[in-house]
């Protein structure tokens, strides 16, 4: 399966469940920081209707999409959270986690973005420059550089680090 197809299939699916907040985990993040305290704080000001739905990795329950939207709902005292599932492989969970993040909600800094792009050129080496670059929020020169560069192989992503 191509990863396009593994990606727009978690976009195109409509349904939306009420997903426990007890049972997520979380792990696939690009961001090296885990929480931002004043980003959560904002988003529980928000109410819960209003936000868009977490993205869940059905086979492991790790949010993909969605760990300060989880911990605003935490903190206004909810059990349960909207969510979509996404059923790729790990690999496929963080290019859509750096995807999602680039396109909305706390911006990724550059050295999150240029990680994440280092870790999608050793997960899809047969990716085009401008492919990763687009995924990224970054310049295909740029990938191109963190592509010359030698780098140790990639550990899988780990899905499931921490639960709330």
């Amino acid at each position: 399966m191509r990863i396009t197809q593994a990606v727009s299939r978690e976009t195109d699916r409509p349904e939306v469940a009420e997903v426990d907040l007890r049972g997520l985990r979380f792990g696939v993040s690009p961001r090296f920081r885990e929480e931002d305290v004043e980003h959560t704080r904002a988003l529980a000001e928000i109410a819960a209707e209003l936000l868009p739905p977490i993205i869940v990795h059905r086979p492991s329950m790790t949010v993909v999409d969605g760990l300060h939207r989880s911990r605003a709902a935490l903190l206004r005292g909810e059990h349960t959270i909207r969510a979509r599932f996404f059923d790729g492989t790990p690999e496929e969970a963080f290019l859509l986690s750096v995807r999602a993040n680039r396109a909305h909600g706390l911006p990724l800094s550059l050295f999150e973005r240029k990680a994440a792009a280092a870790r999608l050129i050793t997960m899809f080496p047969g990716r085009s420059d401008r492919s990763i670059a687009a995924s990224a929020g970054l310049s295909d020169k740029t990938v191109a550089r963190l592509r010359r560069r030698p780098r140790p192989a990639p550990a899988a992503p780990h899905l499931g680090r921490a639960h709330l």
